[in-house]
């Protein structure tokens, strides 16, 4: 099965169309696969053989055509989204990178009238590594199949780092008691060691004298991956570690930073571990020794720690540490009793180091220029965006949902309504720049045979793991009944399912269409109209459900999901929106700062405003928070209400505009309660905030998060390079139950579910500093805040009276207005 989703026939090119010959835009609008057919001549590129990755004969033949650039790797998923922020801001100087080849990208290199800063040239230098790979994979495989380039990963290590006999890269490795000499050989090709009960705890392997693994970076495009060939029938109490050069040769348990380990107490069943920092995040139950059978740790540039075996099953994953105490890890390898009556046993032929390609697939990424498709879910494993979902507190039976060839929920009888599958907690539906022409398209890959039912979801808020998609949603159902009929039925938020077909089979293949007008469901049997769905809007971030669903609680349920991908393509940018000709906007109030309404300082959780912050009438607030203070936070508190919503609310949005200094920002915090008080934690009806994270993989990166409560939150983290085009200026729109925050040139959240910012509410407002970490240090430094309703496009003269500030409404004035418009 092909590693990356086939690309949607149809997109909106609307923006690339200034880039492209004429001539060639009807044929791109069919996808990057037609492309490369019509312009090369290439038949069948869409069609990736098992294990191949989605257009690499479409690169291979651009690659052999000349035709190879930045923008082709980048449809086919290969370019990092977050590299394209830097490329485009080149575009805009009118350099042609989307369209530039691996040699015009290296004359962009040493052109010295391009005046490349820093970012910019970093950009270009990656995007120039990934074409020349791409080029060296097309090199690699003429003459072979393209299964079996994709399938040859490039290693770093030609040989393997351990095969059979003792060499200079490894000393014995013995501690609490271990002895080498007495209970270690290497001999007939292998590490044997054997440590008999009773022994004391010993510990007794071998370690590498040099780092040999470097733990990926966030951002990176490699996977690191371990392999380790040993006697499955044999082992028992054997550990892998990974463990920083200073700690080299101490117990593993004591100094990993991560640990794997076939575990063994004399008198329990054996068990696969995965612990990181002494953490245990992962065990397996070992029924069946086999599956240990080439046995791999994958370290993943997301942060994803998979551990698998030689059939590509995923056996337990976890995570890397945030913090990692070293990046250059040793390796420490033994045969390590848990306790004085547990024998240990490894008998290790072989370790094995490889790099593969790293394939992106974070939906959080902040969508660019180009269509952006990624796979969600393969089939393999639910991390790192998926979590069991059916009964409370995952106390789901593994022979009722398990992962073997793709997500399998059987149950033969009580879970018809229970709702078995999985979810995603946090939103990996992102609707970027989802103005006119913008789609995100989701497919479903089922076996048909199979399934008996499911259930998709898509909703804005957070739902436990045993709730459902809660509304605002959008649902299909699909369900056989026992008597073999088939119904489908759709449904928003909280209205009746209602039945839409009764389609001859279960579809093998379901997409979902998201468009600003509402949502389509595409599949074979199902009616092709859209169902209009309000909260398909820019910046909205939605949760995804695939759960297994017959019609009656008592019926079996079975369903199997082979994949899900996801294809977004950005629209137009809305125009922004306009009055009639010579009506004025709408006018801006300036709240802070104010002389005559002056702000009230504070500090809270120990945090003195006098020593950490200054106010000053011309530059604003200034904040500088030392580290030391668990939750310790200043700011300032507005002298009265920020927002009275009045029967305006109705017809159009009230905007807060804040400006921040953001060389001088480092954690800001901004709420709006109906009680005007300096700590609003607990009362507060929004907070929104924007915190750099300090220390860790992700250090330089800021999260966003706009929050109501516990459900209703979203979060979203923006690289250090979007960042840096950001001007310091944050909007948040107030209407019905819902509110948008928008860092205008970075990005847009929306959320839902506020129902405290409704007609008749006041709100008063809060803006303090916020360290990632909670304490501190941290910095902020707020320069105005302004208020305004928004301006409606085509507002005329009368509509402007009627939103207007009371004190500012012209009675004759609005009368005068109100005859010319009747008469004319």
């Amino acid at each position: 099965m092909s590693d990356t989703p086939e690309v949607p026939r149809k997109i909106d090119l609307r923006p690339l169309a200034r880039l492209l010959p004429a001539c060639l835009l009807a044929v791109l609008m069919a996808g990057p696969a037609a492309f490369a057919e019509e312009a090369l001549g290439v038949r069948g590129v869409g069609a990736n053989p098992p294990g191949t990755q989605a257009g690499d004969a479409s690169l291979e033949a651009l690659v052999r055509s000349g035709k190879l650039t930045v923008r082709a790797v980048a449809a086919f998923g290969r370019i990092p989204t977050r590299m394209l922020a830097s490329l485009s801001g080149l575009g805009a100087g009118g350099v042609d990178v989307l369209g530039a080849t691996p040699e015009a990208l290296a004359r962009m290199l040493e052109d010295p009238a391009l005046a490349l800063d820093a970012r910019q040239r970093a950009a270009l230098e990656e995007a120039l590594a990934i074409l020349h790979r791409v080029q060296e994979a097309a090199g690699a495989g003429a003459g072979a199949s393209p299964a079996a380039v994709a399938l040859a990963p490039a290693s770093v290590q030609a040989e393997p780092l351990f095969k059979g006999e003792m060499t200079e890269a490894w000393q014995p490795h013995a501690v609490r008691g271990g002895d080498f000499d007495a209970f270690a050989r290497v001999e007939g090709g292998a590490l044997r060691v054997a440590v008999a009960s009773p022994s004391g705890a010993m510990t007794t392997g071998l370690k590498t004298v040099a780092p040999v693994v470097k733990l990926p970076p966030a951002g990176g495009d490699q996977v690191v991956r371990l392999g380790f060939d040993f006697d499955v029938e044999t082992v028992r109490n054997a550990v892998f570690a990974l463990v920083p050069g200073d700690q080299l040769g101490k117990w593993d348990w004591s100094v990993h930073e991560i640990w794997l380990a076939v575990e063994q107490t004399a008198d329990g069943a054996p068990h696969l571990v995965l612990a990181v920092q002494r953490q245990v995040q992962a065990r397996l139950k070992l029924d069946d020794p086999g599956v240990l059978a080439g046995l791999a740790l994958e370290l993943r540039p997301d942060g994803l720690i998979l551990v698998g075996n030689g059939e590509g099953r995923i056996l337990i994953e976890g995570r890397m540490a945030n913090a990692p105490v070293a990046t250059d890890l040793h390796l420490q390898v033994s045969a390590s009793s848990p306790d004085a009556r547990a024998p240990a046993r490894l008998d290790l032929r072989t370790v094995r180091l490889d790099t593969v390609r790293f394939v992106p697939n974070d939906p959080g990424v902040l969508l660019e220029d180009v269509p952006l498709t990624l796979t969600l879910f393969d089939g393999r494993t639910m991390a790192p965006h998926f979590q069991r979902h059916g009964l409370p507190r995952g106390g789901i039976a593994p022979e009722k949902l398990s992962l073997r060839e793709g997500l399998r929920v059987v149950s033969e009888k009580g879970d018809g309504k229970n709702l078995l599958g999985i979810y995603a907690p946090e939103p990996v539906v992102w609707l970027d720049r989802f103005g006119p022409g913008a789609s995100v398209r989701l497919r479903f890959e089922f076996d048909a045979a199979e399934t008996r039912g499911f259930r998709l979801g898509l909703a804005t808020p957070h739902s436990l793991s045993d709730g459902g998609p809660n509304p605002p949603r959008f649902v299909l159902d699909w369900v056989r009944a026992p008597d073999g009929t088939t119904r489908a039925s759709r449904w928003l938020d909280r209205e009746e399912a209602r039945l839409d077909a009764t389609p001859a089979a279960m579809p093998a293949v379901v997409e979902l269409e998201l468009t600003p007008q509402g949502v389509r469901v595409i599949a074979e049997g199902f009616p092709t109209d859209l169902a209009p769905w309000g909260d398909v809007r820019t910046g909205q971030g939605l949760r995804l459900f695939i759960l297994a669903l017959a019609d009656d609680r008592a019926h079996p349920v079975s369903m199997v999901l082979k994949r899900i991908s996801m294809t977004r393509t950005p629209g137009q940018k809305p125009a922004q929106p306009l009055p009639a000709p010579g009506v004025e906007p709408l006018p801006v109030t300036r709240l802070f700062p104010d002389a005559g309404a002056p702000w009230e300082p504070f500090g809270l959780a120990g945090v003195d405003f006098a020593k950490f912050g200054h106010l000053d009438p011309d530059k604003g607030l200034t904040v500088a928070v030392e580290r030391g203070f668990s939750g310790g936070r200043a700011g300032i508190l507005s002298p009265a209400p920020v927002a009275r919503l009045d029967q305006r609310i109705l017809r159009t949005p009230y905007r807060l505009v804040l400006r921040f200094d953001p060389a001088a920002t480092d954690g800001a915090q901004v709420m709006l309660s109906p009680h005007r008080v300096a700590d609003m934690q607990k009362g507060s009806l929004l907070a929104l905030s924007l915190v750099r994270t300090a220390e860790g993989r992700e250090a330089g990166s800021y999260v966003l998060t706009l929050t109501r409560d516990y459900y209703a939150y979203w979060s979203r983290r923006i690289p250090a390079e979007v960042m840096a085009r950001w001007d310091g200026m944050l909007t948040i729109d107030l209407s019905p139950g819902s509110v948008v925050a928008d860092l205008p040139g970075v990005t847009t959240m929306r959320g839902t579910g506020f129902i405290g910012i409704a007609k008749g509410a006041e709100l008063s407002m809060a803006i303090q500093s916020r360290s990632d970490a909670g304490n501190g240090p941290v910095r902020m430094a707020l320069r105005q805040v302004d208020a305004q309703w928004v301006t409606p496009d085509g507002m005329t003269a009368l509509e402007r009276m009627e939103l207007v500030d009371l004190q500012d409404f012209d009675p004759e004035a609005y009368l005068d207005v109100l005859i010319d418009a009747q008469e004319k």
